[in-house]
């Protein structure tokens, strides 16, 4: 018998912690030392002992992850991620992005809905979705559709709302053509979530120095 994760969970490792992202949940869990030394031989694909199995068990009864009938490898869903050179801080926007505040905003009203009933899982998938099925050629700049959410924000706070203003950000951007990287990430000590939009390795809607805080969790 073998262990795999959750098909809507991934994890990282962070300051010698391990760090769960459930989707489903939309919650985090960092395993404790016992846990961390099990997971570890796990990924290094040693054989569990029986001791190793009854904690393994237990991050099966808690969803995290899925017995299997063979061993599998367990990796964590970042290798994509790009180490981020450059950010958008310096964008100025125009007439365009200013006519594109209110369609904006509906993006942003639409996708709090959605997080407050539970369908973080769901908006993942669908971005996963419309990128790989993106084809069309972009139908308006990157920096417009940007600059469009920094004049949101003169209305709308993006306070603490990174999770709801980065796939708002996501979605805009595939509607136009564009195929963004959106990208959740945690820190530690004391322990923090945060999630952003990138462009290769330029930061869209955050800081290089603020992103560079976090270890990537999940990049889609």
């Amino acid at each position: 018998m073998g262990y795999a994760l959750a098909n809507d969970v991934t994890f990282c490792v962070v300051d010698d912690q391990i760090v769960f992202l459930s989707l489903s949940a939309d919650r985090y869990h960092a395993l404790p030392r016992s846990g961390r030394d099990v997971f570890a031989r796990l990924i290094d694909k040693q054989e569990p002992t029986t001791d190793d199995c009854r904690i393994l068990d237990r991050l099966v009864a808690n969803e995290l992850l899925v017995a299997t009938d063979a061993k599998t490898s367990i990796s964590s869903k970042v290798a994509s991620y790009v180490e981020p050179m450059r950010d958008a801080t310096d964008l100025r926007g125009d007439w365009r992005s200013l006519v594109a505040v209110p369609t904006t905003i509906s993006y942003l009203i639409r996708t709090a809905y959605h997080l407050r009933n539970g369908q973080l899982l769901n908006l993942v998938r669908f971005i996963e979705l419309r990128k790989s099925k993106s084809s069309r050629l972009p139908t308006a700049g990157m920096d417009s559709v940007l600059s469009s959410f920094r004049y949101a924000a003169l209305i709308m706070s993006p306070r603490d709302k990174c999770l709801q203003w980065s796939i708002s950000t996501a979605l805009r951007l595939l509607w136009h053509g564009h195929s963004p990287t959106l990208v959740f990430g945690v820190a530690m000590y004391p322990f923090r979530a945060h999630c952003w939009v990138q462009d290769g390795d330029r930061v869209l809607n955050d800081s290089i120095e603020n992103v560079r805080q976090f270890e990537p969790i999940l990049v889609i």
